[in-house]
């Protein structure tokens, strides 16, 4: 049997999202606010830490360790050290990180502009890399992902308990059915164009590790411990603010699940006042400081198109309606329809299902729609906590058939896995070709 504790576990998450706050606040913030935000986080994260619950949770040996070989495995073929191929992201990601471990902090671009980026994954190893030798920095990067996906296992593991494998395997075999979509023929025979289009594609878990894991991972570490339910509302909005500076969009993703968290009963006003403390009070403010400093930051990447999708300067705008339909239609309605029985009274249901819409209908972004790349991976771990959960509760006919949804989900992740797994190498001139050159 393994032996978990709560407290420790979920002590450990905290850290790993405040980690990049600190360092950012060290080397990009002056010290007349630095400092004073500093010892606020620091006072914070004691409070926090004063309250966090003390529990126990045996699960066998096997279903832990199956889940953190699949974490592994997962976490490998991202290709950080070039020993499998990366992905075409790593275009933009490689130089950010580089630079980060080469140069002084804050970045300074020679026309004088400062870097303004959702950086704070690469902090911690970039400021580990600059203590060791440069080759150690792809490495030190790896291993910073790899403990932020064993802290995420970790803390699942108190929700799940022994079926920690089986919920693993759905949230890396969750995606868009646009593959079967596609295969299909049915956007062809319906509007008479080849595929459903980039603009409507929802990126499953596994791309998100191979692509932008650099906000993914700390939504997975805010996300075990979210679903845990073992911080109080000041605690819990306190460390949701630490999520930020790494990942803007995952924090607006799960902002509608933490409403519907901290004031389930729809008394916003009555319930915050009437457990309103010296405490709370200290934690919401931090927490609303941290948003306000992150935030300010964050305004100077520049601005972004914010409209509907159908908004877009498009000659073909009928045909993206129908293509938005029939994506909508095959990916919500087969899960709402089977999950809909079981989470008809759960928020976190609905939440999940208007999420998918939400990001899907609304268009961020310059080139490409940032919301629906960044967003869906953190709808995508809700969905598989739905199915999940549902999957004992369900009937035979329902099994069967969520089991089939499943596996048809898992037909791109499974690609997309063996695609980078085919790229192994360990020699110098293999791995120099799986690295994208700065």
């Amino acid at each position: 049997m393994v032996v978990l504790n709560s407290k420790s576990w979920i002590f450990l998450s905290i850290l790993y999202l405040a980690l990049p706050v600190m360092i950012w606040l060290c080397g990009w913030v002056q010290p007349s606010f630095s400092l004073p935000l500093l010892a606020v986080l620091t006072t914070g994260i004691f409070l926090v830490y004063r309250k966090l619950p003390s529990e126990q949770a045996s699960l066998p040996r096997l279903p832990f360790i199956a889940s953190l070989a699949i974490i592994f495995c997962a976490t490998a073929i991202i290709g950080f050290t070039g020993h499998f191929e990366q992905n075409s992201d790593f275009f933009l990601r490689n130089p950010i990180y580089s630079n980060l471990v080469r140069y002084d902090w804050p970045l300074v671009f020679p026309d004088g502009n400062l870097l303004v980026y959702y950086f704070g994954f690469w902090l911690p190893p970039a400021l580990a890399s600059k203590f060791f030798p440069l080759g150690w920095s792809p490495y030190l990067l790896w291993l910073w992902s790899l403990t932020g996906m064993v802290l995420f296992t970790g803390t699942m593991s108190f929700y799940f308990k022994s079926r920690i494998w089986i919920f693993i395997l759905v949230l890396f075999s969750l995606a868009p059915l646009n593959v079967v979509i596609n295969k299909t023929g049915i956007v062809y025979f319906l509007l008479g164009v080849k595929e459903v289009g980039q603009d409507l594609h929802w990126n499953c878990c596994m791309a998100q590790l191979v692509c932008t894991f650099n906000h993914f991972i700390p939504c997975l570490v805010f996300g075990g411990v979210f679903i845990n339910r073992m911080l109080d509302k000041g605690s819990l909005l306190f460390f949701s603010s630490l999520l930020l500076l790494c990942s803007p969009f995952g924090g607006l993703a799960f902002l509608p699940y933490l409403a519907a968290a901290i004031y389930p009963d729809k008394s916003f006003f009555s319930d915050m006042f009437r457990s309103w403390n010296a405490r709370s009070f200290f934690l919401t403010a931090s927490a609303c400081g941290i948003v306000l400093v992150t935030a300010l930051f964050m305004s100077g990447a520049g601005s972004m198109n914010v409209l509907l999708l159908f908004q877009k300067e498009t000659d073909e705008s009928m045909i993206l309606l129908g293509r938005t339909i029939i994506f909508l239609a095959a990916n919500l309605v087969i899960p709402a329809i089977l999950l809909y029985p079981v989470f008809r009274k759960s928020s976190m249901f609905w939440i999940t299902i208007c999420g998918f819409a939400a990001c899907t209908l609304i268009y961020v972004g310059v080139r490409y729609n940032e919301l629906v790349f960044k967003t869906s991976g953190v709808f995508f771990f809700f969905l598989a906590i739905l199915c999940t959960q549902a999957f004992p509760m369900l009937g035979k006919v329902r099994k069967f058939l969520l089991v089939a949804y499943i596996a048809l989900c898992s037909i791109f992740p499974i690609r997309l896995f063996m695609h980078h797994a085919k790229t192994f190498s360990v020699t110098p001139v293999g791995i120099q070709k799986n690295i994208r050159n700065e």
